[in-house]
């Protein structure tokens, strides 16, 4: 997943609407359901995928949210089966821990997950009404919360995040507020109730806290987000109910990556759309289905130091993995500038040429450059006779190409410490290689 280049570009979408009737409150609502949203080239790239329905190791039940550690292991609330299950970063399994029931370590229906800079894990108990605290072997630390409405007491919490300081927050979702504590359990300040203006919610799910100390909730009775300071004080929202861009149906998990960009995961529009801080619209991918980059229900989503991007399916029990860094549209090649200098020294004031070598590899074949698209330098000199000529230059059995480029030609400054040469295969392959460099002479 080290991927080079990173992207931000929307796509255009397609959409087919179905009428589906359906029963909420005791009311009835028509809306329209997302059946095909056609993926665009720069729409985040299907990576991987874990997990299948069961109770084994690696297997799921219900996955609802998923957390990183500094070592980047993956810990997954598998809320069906009550526990959590620790795997590496390849989806390898590592270790589990949790059972049914209401003792230290147990469960029922665990649905949200953090971890502090300390790799102690917060566990969201769902029906127990309580948060659970563990280390990264799963050995219990300590708990709190009890069924109740009084400070440091739920009904039914769901999304947990930690903040730099890591302080704790937790969606307090049918009292209808957040409640902030310190990493031990206690009390800090509580904002919300009921209601749906500003500042209030309904049923208040997904909880992100970005690098800034902005605090981002999703409401999936409201069909909104809305985002505070660490403090609770309002500072915007968006959202409406609906299958348009910015638009959500049900939406649960939510989260942001270092660039402070939300992603929320539209649960009932069977997608994931992405906005900046503010809520402008950016992208959105995803349709329902059973394929790669389909989703029966997505619940939880998180991004990972590198920026993937996990999403669980708690109706087809598993993963997938998404990157926005996209593979670069050149092959990156190997070069030597003045193979006989170990220093690479570039006098600048000389009228002379730079000998420049393409080095064959295993996945390149240097002989197959075409001389007249190779450029060198800054400026993108090019080679002083027209075309290379071939020669083993490292002597590894493999014929190699040296071009010559004149020094005045380059481009090349005092300060420079790389020089790059870029260029095409006969096919139209493009490629890129760069090598250090010391400049001389440069008065």
């Amino acid at each position: 997943m080290n991927l080079l280049l990173r992207t931000y570009m929307a796509f255009s979408t397609r959409n087919i609407a179905l009428v589906v009737l359906y029963l909420v409150i005791g009311m009835f609502h028509i809306t329209t359901m997302v059946c095909d949203q056609v993926y665009g080239a720069d729409t985040p790239k299907f990576v991987a995928k874990w997990g299948s329905t069961g109770s084994s190791d690696g297997q799921f039940n219900g996955p609802w949210n998923v957390a990183f550690d500094s070592r980047a292991n993956v810990y997954i609330v598998d809320q069906r089966n009550s526990r959590v299950q620790k795997l590496d970063s390849n989806g390898n399994f590592i270790t589990k821990w949790g059972a049914y029931g209401s003792g230290d370590g147990q469960f029922v229906n665990p649905v949200g997950i953090a971890i502090d800079s300390l790799d102690d894990i917060y566990v969201v108990d769902l029906h127990n009404h309580r948060i659970q605290k563990f280390d990264a072997h799963g050995n219990f630390i300590t708990k709190w919360g009890a069924y109740g409405s009084a400070d440091g007491q739920f009904v039914n919490p769901a999304g947990i995040a930690i903040d730099s300081l890591d302080d704790v927050y937790v969606v307090d979702r049918y009292n209808h507020r957040i409640q902030k504590f310190d990493a031990h359990g206690n009390f800090i300040t509580k904002w919300g109730v009921y209601g749906s203006a500003d500042g209030q919610f309904i049923h208040p799910f997904g909880i992100a806290v970005d690098n800034d100390g902005n605090v981002f909730i999703s409401e999936k009775n409201s069909n909104r987000i809305q985002k505070f300071d660490l403090n609770g004080y309002f500072i915007t929202k968006w959202g409406f109910s609906g299958n348009g861009q910015g638009y959500f149906f049900s939406p649960s998990g939510i989260t942001v990556n270092t660039y402070g960009e939300v992603y929320v995961a539209d649960s009932l529009n069977y997608r994931i759309q992405k906005f900046d801080t503010n809520g402008t619209f950016l992208m959105m991918w995803g349709s329902f289905g059973y394929n790669d980059g389909q989703f029966r229900y997505p619940a939880g989503i998180a991004i990972d130091r590198s920026d993937d991007i996990y999403v669980t399916d708690i109706q087809q029990n598993h993963i997938q993995i998404f990157t926005e860094l996209m593979e670069p549209e050149y092959l990156l090649i190997d070069i030597d500038i003045k193979p006989d200098n170990l220093e690479n020294t570039i006098n600048l004031k000389s009228k002379g040429v730079i000998p420049v070598v393409v080095i064959s590899s295993d996945i390149f074949d240097a002989t197959i450059v075409d001389p007249l698209s190779v450029e060198f330098g800054p400026n993108g000199a090019l080679e002083s006779h027209g075309k290379g000529h071939v020669e083993d230059v490292d002597e590894d059995g493999d014929l190699d190409l040296i071009f010559h480029f004149k020094t005045q030609e380059t481009g090349i400054a005092c300060d420079d410490l790389e020089a790059i040469l870029i260029g095409e295969t006969f096919d139209g392959l493009e490629f890129e290689g760069v090598d250090s460099i010391n400049t001389v002479k440069c008065n």
